[in-house]
C-alpha cells in the first residue's frame, strides 16, 4: 500500500479454490493498470467456455447475396411503399421543430433600423431557412404518403401507368434499384427535400446562435459560447453533407442529385405541355408568385446596403471661410 501496489486476492468460493488456485497467485502484487488487465483476462478465460459468452468475435459469415447480374428479382412494391411510409417519421419531427422555432423567433427577430447589415441579414435569413425547412419536410410527408398508397394499388386499373406511355414493373433486385428505375422523381424528391429540410433547420438555428456575438452589451464569455453553438451546427451540417455524399447510389455527390432533380422536373413540367390542367396552372402561377416575393425582399435588401447617406449640408463656418 505505501508503494503504490495493491493486492488482487481471490475471495469467491475460497475453499474451492483453494486447491486449484498455487498459493503464489493468491495474493499478487501488480500495478493498478496491470490488475485491471488481469481481472478482464481471468473473466475473458472464464467466460470464453460458453458460445454465447466469448469474448472473441465469431467467425464472420458469408454474405448469401449475389452480385451482379444473379440476383434474384423479387417484388419490390410493397418494401418501397414501407420506406416512404417510414421517412414521414423523421420529416415530422422535422418540420415539427421548424415551425414551432419559426413561430418563437418570429417576434424576436424582427428587424430594426438601428441594426447592422449584418445582424439584419442574419434575422431574414434565419426566418427563411426555418421557414423553407417546414415546407421542404410537409411536402416529404405529403409525397410519402401519396406516392406509397398509389403504389399499393399497382395492378388495379389504370394505377399502374407513370405517365401515358410508361408502365411499371414491380420486378427488382434491390428496393432503391426499383425506385431509381421506376419512381427516380419521386425518389429523389422524398431524399433530397428530407435532407434539404433538415439541413435549412440546422443552419437556421445556427444564424439564430450567432446574433448574440454582434451585440456590443453581450459579455465576452456569452460571444465565445454563441460562436462556439452556431460554428458547432455548422460543422453538423457540413459533416452530414459528406456523410450524405459517401452514401450515396445512383449519384456521384449532393450537388449532382440536386442537378439530376431540376433535370426531372424540367421533363415533367414538359411532359405537361401544353398546360391544360387549371390546379397544374394555379400551381406554377403561385410559385412564380412566392418567388417574386422572394426577390424583391432581396433587392430592397441590396438597395439598403447600396444606397449612400445622403450629403450633409455644409457648415456656416465653411460659407463664411
Amino acid at each position: 500500500e505505501v508503494s503504490g501496489f495493491f493486492v488482487v486476492e481471490v475471495q469467491v468460493c475460497r475453499r474451492c479454490l483453494r486447491a486449484a488456485v498455487p498459493p503464489c497467485l493468491r495474493a499478487v502484487r501488480l500495478p493498478s493498470v496491470m490488475g485491471v488487465m488481469l481481472l478482464i483476462f481471468c473473466a475473458g478465460g472464464l467466460l470464453s467456455g460458453s458460445s454465447s459468452f466469448a469474448l472473441t468475435p465469431p467467425p464472420k459469415q458469408r454474405s448469401l447475396g449475389i452480385r451482379g447480374g444473379g440476383a434474384v428479382e423479387t417484388n419490390a412494391i410493397a418494401e418501397a411503399a414501407g420506406w416512404m411510409i417510414g421517412m414521414r417519421t423523421p420529416a415530422t419531427l422535422v418540420a415539427g421543430s421548424a415551425l414551432s422555432s419559426f413561430m418563437a423567433f418570429s417576434g424576436e427577430l424582427a428587424c430594426d433600423k438601428s441594426d447592422p447589415f449584418v445582424v439584419k441579414a442574419l434575422k431574414r435569413w434565419c426566418l427563411v431557412l426555418l421557414f423553407s425547412s417546414f415546407f421542404f419536410e410537409v411536402f416529404v410527408i405529403f409525397a410519402g404518403t401519396v406516392t406509397s398508397t398509389w403504389l399499393l394499388a399497382v395492378g388495379d386499373d389504370d394505377a399502374s401507368k407513370v405517365s401515358h406511355t410508361a408502365v411499371i414493373n414491380p420486378m427488382a433486385s434491390s428496393v432503391m434499384g426499383f425506385l431509381h428505375r421506376e419512381l427516380e422523381f419521386e425518389y429523389v424528391t422524398i431524399r433530397l427535400f428530407f435532407l434539404q429540410g433538415l439541413l435549412c433547420w440546422l443552419s437556421g438555428v445556427a444564424f439564430k446562435f450567432l446574433l448574440p456575438s454582434f451585440n456590443p452589451e453581450t459579455p465576452k464569455a456569452d460571444k465565445e459560447l454563441a460562436k462556439f453553438y452556431s460554428r458547432g451546427l455548422v460543422a453538423l451540417v457540413l459533416m452530414m453533407v459528406h456523410y450524405f455524399q459517401r452514401h450515396q447510389n445512383f449519384y456521384k455527390s449532393y450537388f449532382h442529385m440536386c442537378a439530376r432533380f431540376a433535370v426531372l422536373l424540367a421533363h415533367r413540367l414538359r411532359d405537361q405541355l401544353p398546360l391544360r390542367n387549371p390546379v397544374l396552372v394555379a400551381a406554377l402561377l403561385c410559385t412564380a408568385w412566392t418567388l417574386a416575393a422572394f426577390v424583391n425582399a432581396v433587392k430592397a435588401d441590396f438597395d439598403e446596403v447600396t444606397a449612400l447617406p445622403p450629403a450633409s449640408p455644409p457648415s456656416s463656418k465653411k460659407h463664411a471661410a
